[in-house]
């Protein structure tokens, strides 16, 4: 495979984080973060961490998921997302629904891209803010400087350090479809290029005293399954609401949260 093939394969999959469209997404190609290690990567930390609790998660956050990697259901959960989203009569909003199914090729791609530098977490979280950024949030109790050294070596990051913290992006000669933002509370942040300033600044200025309920809260309700996830509808919907489905899209700031196994999506009963 060519490298201008890799290169334009990793941007389709960061220009999908934050595309709105109002059409039926386009099959995606088939996914390549980076290329697999001719060599397994020794481990960067511990292997299989998980998250403890979702309070790290930004009150503002319009929607928030949690997938869990080692689940033997877990390709039929995303497959099964991805119908959900796409089908009109769950009056998804629009740039969400794009976003979200393509939650089955690029939680595949993004595991094994990390694989490449020793990280294998046993969860993943996805996080979009009002703004339409979106990121992939890793669990990672990594020395940071090993790890700054691995993503540079096999990504080719440059490394800003800032007053809130560490962000790697790209170098001008790199195809790495995303920044790289270190978080608080040993976490990393995937978000496309160009806005992992953003979403460190969010992160890390969140407003602790945001009134109204939050992804993290509605997600913490919800039980175990392959993947859990919350969304805020925001009125940019895929059809007209049906007033006869109360608590549907109809009513632009509401959360709406399911989880998804191999039988399928269930969703939960608004509050």
């Amino acid at each position: 495979m060519t490298r201008s093939t890799r290169v334009s394969r990793r941007l389709w999959l960061a220009m999908t984080l934050v595309s709105c469209r109002s059409d039926p997404p386009p099959e995606p190609p088939e996914p390549e973060l980076a290329a697999a290690p001719s060599e397994p990567s020794p481990p960067c930390g511990p292997v299989g961490l998980r998250f403890l609790h979702l309070g790290w998660a930004p009150a503002e956050l319009s929607s928030l998921a949690v997938i869990d990697l080692e689940h033997p259901e877990l390709a039929a959960a995303l497959a099964a997302v991805r119908s959900f989203v796409n089908d009109p009569r769950q009056e998804i909003p629009i740039d969400v629904a794009f976003a979200i199914s393509q939650w089955s090729w690029q939680v595949p791609g993004l595991r094994t891209t990390l694989a490449g530098i020793g990280v294998r977490p046993s969860e993943l979280a996805y996080v979009r803010t009002p703004a339409g950024i979106a990121a992939w949030v890793v669990p990672l109790q990594c020395d940071i400087d090993q790890a700054i050294a691995r993503m540079q070596a096999a990504w080719r990051l440059e490394i800003r350090r800032t007053l809130s913290g560490v962000v790697a992006s790209p170098s001008t000669n790199g195809a790495f479809a995303f920044d790289v933002v270190f978080l608080e509370g040993e976490r990393i942040a995937l978000a496309p290029v160009g806005s992992g300033a953003t979403i460190l600044e969010i992160f890390h200025a969140q407003d602790p005293g945001e009134p109204k309920r939050s992804a993290a809260d509605a997600l913490g309700q919800l039980g175990p399954a392959p993947v859990r996830a919350v969304a805020r509808n925001h009125g940019l919907l895929g059809q007209a609401p049906d007033p006869s489905t109360p608590g549907r899209a109809g009513n632009a700031g509401v959360l709406r949260a399911f989880t998804a196994d191999g039988a399928g999506v269930h969703e939960a009963a608004q509050p």
